[in-house]
């Protein structure tokens, strides 16, 4: 029997920041957070399909379209509710979003 797929549907800025903020993870030592060798494998599937879905992460001004995420997400509005150390709960952009979707390994 085939496992149903789950679709994932982010904004670009969401998308933007998720991205910085899980390169950040990888290069402090994911495996202190990520201690269940099971979770690798739905790891690496998202980060390729993010990969080819944001090529501005490799733009010479990501810095600059990341801060600029970061500062429409800071901006009050509808959204999650403020958790802990966040300023504002972060506002649901308009534009294009990023579907994360996979077909499989």
């Amino acid at each position: 029997m085939e496992e149903p797929e789950i679709t994932i549907k982010l904004t670009l800025d969401e998308a933007t920041i998720l991205s910085d903020w899980w390169d950040r993870l990888q290069m402090t030592g994911p495996s202190d957070t990520v201690d269940d060798p099971a979770a690798w494998a739905p790891i690496h599937r998202i980060a390729g399909q993010r990969n080819k879905m944001l090529p501005a992460l490799f733009f010479p001004d990501h810095d600059v379209r990341l801060e600029e995420a970061r500062r429409r997400l800071r901006q009050p509005g509808p959204g999650l509710a403020a958790r802990p150390g966040r300023t504002r709960p972060p506002r649901r952009s308009s534009g294009s979003g990023v579907c994360i979707v996979s077909d499989g390994p």
